[in-house]
C-alpha cells in the first residue's frame, strides 16, 4: 500500500496557515493527500483503512467522500472503500453523502456503495428525493430496504 502522508505538516509556502489545523493539515488537505495516494495505489482498501485508523476523514463532506471514491483505481473496490470510510469516528452521513458517493462511483457499483453507507445515514427519509435519482430502478430496489430498516421516523 501507498503511505498517506497526511500527518506531516505541509511546506509553509504550499499551504496558507489559515488552512492548517493546530495539529497539522486541515481535513481537506488530508483528504487531498489520500486522493493523490489512491491514484498511485493498487490496494485502496488498505490505504483507506490506514487513513481512518490514523484519524483521517473526520466530519467528511459529500464532496470529499466522492473524490475519494472516484480516485479508487479498481472500481469494484469502491463499495469496500466506502465501508472502510464508515469506520470514521466523527461523522454524520446524510443522503447528500450517499448521492455524491453514488454519482462518483462506477455505474455497476453504485447500489453497493449506497448500501455500505445505508446504516449510517442520519436522514433516510430524504432518500427517495436525494438518492434515488443517482441509482437505477433496480439498484434503488435493492438499497431501499437498507434505508427503510434504519429509518426511525414514523
Amino acid at each position: 500500500p501507498v503511505e498517506v502522508p497526511f500527518t506531516a505538516p505541509p511546506k509553509a509556502s504550499a499551504v496558507p496557515l489559515a488552512q492548517q489545523g493546530a495539529t497539522g493539515p486541515s481535513p481537506d488537505l488530508q483528504t487531498e493527500a489520500l486522493v493523490q495516494a489512491l491514484a498511485l495505489s493498487f490496494d485502496a482498501v488498505t490505504d483507506v483503512k490506514d487513513f481512518v485508523a490514523r484519524g483521517g476523514g473526520n466530519n467528511i463532506s459529500p464532496q470529499q467522500l466522492a473524490s475519494i471514491l472516484k480516485a479508487v483505481k479498481l472500481k469494484l473496490n469502491q463499495p469496500l472503500v466506502a465501508r472502510e470510510l464508515m469506520e470514521i469516528k466523527t461523522k454524520a452521513i446524510t443522503c447528500e453523502h450517499a448521492a455524491a458517493a453514488a454519482a462518483a462511483s462506477e455505474e455497476s457499483t453504485r447500489g453497493d456503495v449506497v448500501r455500505a453507507l445505508g446504516p449510517f445515514i442520519v436522514d433516510p427519509e430524504n432518500a427517495e428525493r436525494v438518492v434515488r435519482p443517482q441509482l437505477s430502478p433496480f439498484q434503488y430496489t435493492l438499497v431501499e430496504p437498507t434505508l427503510r430498516r434504519y429509518n426511525t421516523s414514523p
